[in-house]
């Protein structure tokens, strides 16, 4: 049942809205008391006064104690209950109300204060408090006018209230009965408004406090993503800026959001990048290719999803990367994605491998001709030297014969170029100083190298030594200069350099040949010409010349390289047209001991009266060693291969004094007759003689039980000083020291 507004105070109401009614009846409260107190003071004040003025010491008394009780009840509001307080300040104004109508009658205020105590129970309580003040008043109301018109109640003479009729009083009444009612029904009607507004208040605070926890929630919520998306970006850009490879995008030309391995590639700020146009850092000669597979990207053709060019860094160098991009939109606009990473050093390792498949492939053609091609150089070259030898200087043909000798000699340096290069040959490995190599090879430069290039020499004084072989570190030192002479028509300088250096890991990545360690530097530096970008990869390749036809045979350089990787070590070049070129080789420190110094020096070839048994398949060999041999005095027989020799030596047991054995026969070949010469005699001496020793690098013929090796085309001095050798010694089998004999290789 819906209680109508006017009667609502007279049910009960739930326990918040007591709560709540009572807070504001509180606050009502103290306001009304502290106004009472505030304006009501004169007006006290003076009834005071008056009262005793006229000699009505009771009025006096009422008015100080209900002034001291409302002052009373304000500063204990806070401690008293609020009925209570309430009750005792109504009462308290009750008989304010009944003393001043008794005091002024009608015509004071007692009326009205008494229609303010109705209203105050109203407010202070509910309606059914004011309908027991309208009651009381009533009654004091009627108390009062009876007790005047029957004179219970003292009234001056001649006052205002002795001429007041009952029927005065109860007019007054009835006004005041209706002022009261209508009063209080007034201030029901707004109480019960102000009811429902704190209703609809309480309401809308509800909903507001509703809405205001759904919008905290997703505030909440928002910031938690905003967080979350935060520290995504922030995983991703952790991410990115530490990724080994460079990512950026590419849109419009330009590069955007470049990390930070970008700029470490290309060695320009992050601020430079963006500003400025991606074909900048593209290589001159791969530029139009990229951007146009980088336009038909964004118009979504298909193109090779990941491909290599070369970039341009901040300091000039050439950078390989290898480009992965995919397409995508950014900002409403069409961009690709990039994944760059740098294989520089993998493009240089290919290099490398490139290389050393170029000088296998040549070192196998080389090795497969070596044999014959020597063996015909060989009697070329021994023939023309017996001819020479038999010969006046003046006599018709001795200039042609020793052309003929000259030719054989050059023919025999080119077969060993393409088998030291392509390390078919063994180097003969020693402690070595560069220093005293560079001084003794500056002696033979002053000699080919035109006055007009000045030739200066940079030599570290403390230079660690390193195991080379001087003679093959001479030619290399002699090539380079060479090279640089003739990068140099108009004049210019020379600088050889040497110092000691420390190798990373970081440089020797890029070299395979190289570990990590203590180097020795030789710098060889020219202020010529210098080389162009596209030949510059090129110039260790075998046969490549930029010289032109007939100024060069495209072996220098190889046989550099050749050399010094037989050293294990590195030759690198620098350099720009212009701005002369600079070859920088790196060899390995050698473990401390002396240096060795090459010390040859010619002697009259030896002659001899022993037997020796010259083995070789090659007839015309065989003729021209045996002219050789029985020239110096020595009786000779002959065989055609492996098996005619142990045959021969067998027949005549303890009367060979030496074997010269050719490696590469028919049959059993010369390496199985060697071993088979020892297991029958193991005091033989057997003598190696070839033009070329398969697995080179690893076969050494002492330790296979040869007193040495010569190599052919020899000169007939050198083969009858290493006879003579091995006829002297007294081990069997032995080895001697000779240019031409083969030592193992000590490795770094």
């Amino acid at each position: 049942m819906k209680v109508p507004p006017l009667f609502s105070s007279l049910f009960p109401r739930s326990r918040k809205k007591r709560v709540r009614l009572v807070a504001v009846q509180r606050s009502l409260f103290r306001w009304l008391l502290s106004l009472f107190l505030l304006f009501g003071l004169p007006a006290v004040i003076f009834g005071i006064l008056q009262s005793v003025q006229q000699d009505r010491w009771p009025f006096a008394v009422v008015y100080a104690f209900l002034y001291l009780l409302a002052l009373l009840i304000l500063l204990l509001a806070k401690r008293l209950r609020f009925g209570l307080a309430a009750g005792v300040f109504i009462v308290g104004m009750f008989a304010l109300s009944v003393a001043v109508l008794v005091r002024l009658g009608l015509s004071g205020a007692g009326v009205p204060l008494l229609i303010g105590c109705c209203m105050l129970s109203m407010a202070f309580f509910d309606l059914r408090g004011a309908i027991g003040a309208i009651g009381a008043c009533l009654v004091a109301f009627a108390i009062v006018g009876t007790g005047m018109v029957l004179g219970f109640v003292p009234v001056k003479p001649g006052s205002q209230l002795s001429s007041l009729s009952a029927l005065s009083w109860f007019d007054m009444g009835a006004v005041f009965l209706l002022l009261a009612v209508g009063m209080v029904i007034a201030q029901q009607v707004l109480r019960s408004h102000l009811e429902n507004s704190l209703d609809q208040m309480e309401e809308n605070a509800g909903m507001l406090e509703e809405s205001n926890r759904q919008l905290l929630g997703e505030i909440h919520s928002r910031r938690t993503a905003e967080e979350a998306l935060r520290r995504s970006e922030e995983q991703y850009r952790l991410i990115v800026e530490n990724a080994h490879d460079a990512i950026f995008i590419a849109q419009d030309g330009m590069i955007k959001f470049p990390n930070q391995r970008l700029t470490e590639i290309i060695g320009y700020e992050n601020e430079e990048i963006t500003a400025t146009p991606f074909t900048h850092f593209i290589h001159p000669d791969d530029r139009a290719w990229v951007v146009d597979n980088h336009q038909r990207r964004l118009r979504g053709e298909s193109i090779p999803p990941v491909y290599s060019f070369r970039l341009i860094n901040k300091r000039g160098e050439v950078i390989w990367i290898e480009l992965g991009a995919v397409l995508f939109s950014w900002e409403g606009r069409p961009a690709s994605l990039n994944f760059a990473r740098d294989i520089t050093v993998q493009k240089r390792l290919e290099a490398h491998s490139l290389q050393g498949q170029k000088l296998e492939a040549i070192g196998t053609l080389a090795g497969g001709i070596a044999h014959d091609f020597n063996n015909l150089l060989q009697v070329i070259h021994g023939y023309a030297e017996l001819l020479v030898s038999d010969a006046q200087p003046d006599q018709h043909g001795y200039q042609e014969l020793t052309e003929i000798q000259r030719a054989a000699a050059r023919g025999g340096e080119l077969a060993r170029q393409l088998l030291t290069f392509s390390r078919k040959m063994e180097s003969a490995l020693k402690p070595t100083d560069l220093n005293a190599v560079v001084q003794k090879a500056r002696t033979l430069l002053e000699r080919v190298i035109p006055k007009m290039i000045a030739i200066e020499l940079q030599l570290s004084p403390d230079l660690k030594l390193v195991n080379a072989d001087p003679g093959q570190m001479e030619q290399v030192l002699m090539n380079l200069a060479i090279n640089a002479r003739d990068a140099m028509p108009q004049g210019g300088t020379l600088t050889i350099m040497t110092a000691n250096c420390a190798l990373d890991e970081e440089y020797c990545r890029s070299y395979p040949d190289l570990r990590p360690g203590e180097y020795a530097r030789l710098c060889v530096t020219d202020t010529g010409e210098g080389i162009t970008p596209e030949a510059l990869p090129h110039i260790f390749e075998p046969f490549y010349t930029t010289k032109q036809i007939g100024k060069g045979t495209g072996l220098g350089l190889s046989m550099v390289y050749g050399i010094i990787h037989n050293h294990y070590g590195a030759v690198t070049c620098e350099s720009k047209p212009g701005a002369g070129a600079r070859f920088m080789v790196h060899l390995p420190v050698a473990a401390a001991g002396p240096a060795t110094r090459d010390s040859r020096e010619a002697a009259s070839p030896p002659h001899g009266t022993e037997k020796i048994l010259l083995v070789d398949d090659e007839k015309s060999l065989r003729t021209l060693g045996e002219r050789i041999l029985r020239r110096a005095g020595y009786e000779v027989r002959t065989a055609i291969d492996g098996e005619s020799a142990l045959e021969a030596y067998q027949k005549e047991p303890g009367r060979i004094d030496l074997v010269i054995l050719d490696l590469i026969m028919p049959g059993m070949g010369g390496q199985r007759c060697l071993g088979e010469l020892l297991r029958i005699d193991p005091g033989a001496k057997v003598l190696v003689a070839s033009g070329f020793v398969p697995d080179g690098e690893t076969w050494d013929a002492r330790e296979a039980g040869a007193a040495g090796l010569v190599r052919k085309p020899f000169q007939i001095g050198t083969m009858l000083e290493m006879v003579r050798q091995a006829l002297d010694t007294r081990e069997a089998p032995g080895g001697f020291g000779n240019e031409s004999a083969a030592s193992s290789k000590v490795p770094p």
